[in-house]
C-alpha cells in the first residue's frame, strides 16, 4: 500500500492537522484531487491518499505474487495502521480518515478490530461503504457474485468488464458521458490484479461492523448522495450522524467536491 501526499494549494501553517483519503474498487488516490483542491482553500491541514493493493503503482505487486502475500481484511488493517503511524510521526497530533465505498469498507473493519487505535485520530468518515451484511446466506450469496465478478474481470476485455460493472444499479445515477469516463479512466488498471483484491474483500467477508462501530469512542460521519437511495437509507436510519449531499450519487466526492470539502472542513 503506498502513501502519498498531495501538493499544496497554499502555506501551509498547521502542520499538527491531516487528512488521509481511502480510494474505492478500481480507483486510486488521484481520485480525490477534486475534494483536496477545494479542501486547501478552507484549511491548513496537510492531505495524504493511499493506493490500496492492486490498484495504482501497487497493481503489479500484486498479480507478480500472487497467493505469496495474502490480502485480507486484516493485513489490510495493518498496513492502514502503518500509513497512520507514519502521518502521526510527522508530527500529528489532529488525524482525521475519510473513505470511499471499499476504502470506507476497510477503515471500518480496520477501526473496529483494534488497527486503529490512536490518540491522534479525531474523526472517521464514511462515503458510499457498506457495514456488512446481516446474516450467512446473505454474505454466501455475495461472495458468488463477487467471485463472477472477479472471473469477468480476469477473462474479459478491460473494456467489455467495465461497461458491465458501471451498469450495475448502484450507479444508475451516472450519466452515459460519465459512464464512459469512468471507463477510460479505470482501463488503467490490471483488472487481473484487482479481482484477487476483488475476492479478498468480498462484502461477503466482511463482518456485519454496524454494531461495533456504534460502540466505538472515536467520533463518526456519514456523507451520502441525495441520488443514492439504497445508502441514504442505510445511513439516515443507522443511528449514525449523516449529511446528505445535494446534487450527487454514489459517488459523492465526485459529483460534488465542494460540498463534501466544505463538509469535511467542519470536521477537521
Amino acid at each position: 500500500m503506498n502513501l502519498i501526499e498531495y501538493p499544496s494549494f497554499r502555506q501551509q501553517s498547521d502542520n499538527h492537522t491531516a487528512v488521509l483519503f481511502v480510494h474505492g474498487l478500481l480507483g486510486d488516490h488521484l481520485d480525490w484531487n477534486g475534494v483536496v483542491e477545494q479542501l486547501s482553500g478552507l484549511t491548513d491541514a496537510r492531505c495524504f491518499g493511499v493506493d490500496l493493493p492492486a490498484h495504482g503503482a501497487g497493481a503489479a505487486s500484486v498479480a507478480e505474487v500472487g497467493c505469496d502475500v495474502a490480502i485480507t481484511f486484516d493485513t489490510i488493517g495493518e498496513q492502514l495502521r502503518s500509513c497512520c503511524q507514519s502521518i502521526i510521526q510527522l508530527g500529528v497530533s489532529n488525524l482525521v480518515l475519510v473513505g470511499y465505498s471499499l476504502g470506507a469498507r476497510v477503515l471500518m473493519f480496520a477501526l473496529t478490530h483494534h488497527y486503529l487505535q490512536f490518540p491522534e485520530l479525531k474523526t472517521l468518515v464514511i462515503e458510499g461503504g457498506s457495514f456488512g451484511l446481516e446474516n450467512d446466506q446473505l454474505r454466501t450469496d455475495r461472495r458468488k457474485h463477487d467471485n463472477l465478478w472477479a472471473q469477468r474481470f480476469d477473462t474479459m476485455s478491460a473494456e467489455t468488464a467495465l461497461s458491465l460493472w458501471y451498469q450495475q444499479p448502484v450507479f444508475s445515477d451516472v450519466s452515459e458521458q460519465q459512464r464512459q469516463m469512468l471507463i477510460a479512466q479505470r482501463k488503467r488498471n490490471r483488472l487481473s490484479s484487482v479481482a484477487v483484491m476483488l475476492e479478498a474483500t468480498s462484502l461477503g467477508k466482511q463482518p456485519y461492523l454496524l454494531p461495533k462501530l456504534l460502540a466505538c469512542d472515536t467520533p463518526l460521519q456519514l456523507i451520502v448522495g441525495e441520488k443514492d437511495n439504497k445508502f441514504r437509507t442505510l445511513y439516515t436510519h443507522s443511528g449514525i450522524p449523516t449529511t446528505v449531499v445535494p446534487n450527487a450519487g454514489h459517488n459523492t466526492h465526485k459529483d460534488n467536491p465542494r460540498f463534501v470539502a466544505n463538509t469535511l472542513a467542519q470536521w477537521i
